[in-house]
């Protein structure tokens, strides 16, 4: 899938995106015409006995151009060829259909957003430098003086966590290089400041890094609307309770993990990217990355007295422009005469069940 050059990171390397096939909500994928004397189409044909596109035919290119002679228009729309066994897939697309991908406010969605079941997460990357303990240098093959240990506080496979990956879209954020850092002299002491030290940045960050991905579980089905819109997890804040007082721009948060009582030398919970202030908690080397923003996080939030009648993304209500404004019978279905007297309260072992 990459394009044959060097990039600063994996991602930048991407040649075939989701949309290259499936389009977007008003894009449909783009196609050129094979010709004979072309001679990269012709190349790609080739390459692959099973590949059936001839002269005339419509095939797909990538958004950076690339010609995929495999996925083509047939009578009965876009197929993809399987260059293993020659099975025609139909590829379904995605372009002005009225349905979840053209719900208003979910433009800068990257598709693997919705249809990403799960990333991998990797929590508290512990390093110790034992000098009572020699270890060995690969390059001499001599041993020296110190020995490295690594260990993590806990690996998941788990529900993702969202925010701004490195094309400013709304894409899904992992742990990076989370290192907490020891050092033991030989007598066995902890040489001080080096206790679980973390290492702060020039920009008032540290090294426990998160960074965007692409992780590669792709499922059919999408999880619920409260799922993201009232999930503290998925919006960057942390596993936990978030408490939402409606009709006011107040946040406040329970977190489930106490990371000081742990003995991580951090005031907020492993997997929160961002606070209820908006203050950015974790490094980014990707450009352009981020966590969501506060006023991002409020829009997410927004919508949260609506979920409990309009749950469903057919409804019609998805179709209009956001913000959504509370009508009286709003009101009434949820028994807030005032909605600055109304408090939802979202605890994520109810909003995390997935519908897959």
């Amino acid at each position: 899938m990459g394009d044959g050059r060097i990039h600063g990171h994996m991602d930048d390397q991407i040649e075939i995106r989701c949309e290259d096939c499936h389009g977007t909500d008003s894009q449909p994928p783009q196609t050129i015409g094979v010709q004979r004397n072309d001679p990269l189409v012709q190349t790609l044909i080739r390459s692959s006995p099973l590949v059936k596109a001839v002269d005339g035919d419509e095939i797909v290119i990538t958004s950076k151009g690339r010609p995929l002679p495999h996925v083509r228009k047939t009578p009965r729309g876009l197929c993809l060829t399987s260059k293993l066994t020659g099975k025609e897939h139909p590829v379904t697309v995605v372009t002005g259909k009225k349905d979840a991908h053209g719900i208003k406010g979910h433009a800068r969605l990257e598709c693997d957003s919705c249809h990403s079941a799960w990333s991998p997460q990797c929590y508290g990357c512990h390093q110790v430098l034992d000098f009572g303990r020699e270890g060995l240098d690969h390059l001499s093959q001599r041993t020296t003086p110190g020995r490295w240990a690594e260990s993590r506080s806990y690996f998941r496979h788990a529900r993702n966590i969202m925010g701004i990956n490195s094309r400013g879209r709304v894409g899904i954020l992992v742990p990076g290089c989370q290192v907490w850092n020891t050092v033991v002299d030989a007598a066995g002491e902890i040489v001080q400041p080096y206790v679980s030290l973390i290492m702060p940045l020039k920009n008032g960050l540290n090294s426990v890094a998160v960074g965007p991905v692409h992780p590669h579980t792709t499922v059919i089905q999408v999880p619920r609307c409260v799922d993201c819109h009232l999930d503290p997890k998925a919006m960057g804040l942390g596993e936990g309770r978030l408490r939402l007082t409606l009709g006011q721009d107040h946040l406040l948060f329970l977190p489930a993990y106490d990371s000081s009582a742990s003995g991580l030398k951090i005031d907020f919970p492993p997997e929160a990217v961002v606070d209820t202030e908006g203050r950015q908690l974790r490094s980014t080397s990707h450009k352009l990355s981020r966590p969501f923003s506060l006023a991002e996080i409020r829009k997410i939030t927004a919508i949260a007295p609506c979920l409990p009648c309009h749950d469903r993304y057919d409804d019609p209500i998805r179709q209009k422009p956001v913000p959504y404004a509370m009508a009286e019978p709003c009101r009434r279905a949820l028994d807030a005469p005032a909605p600055q007297d109304s408090m939802v309260e979202i605890i994520p072992i109810i909003v995390g069940k997935k519908n897959w």
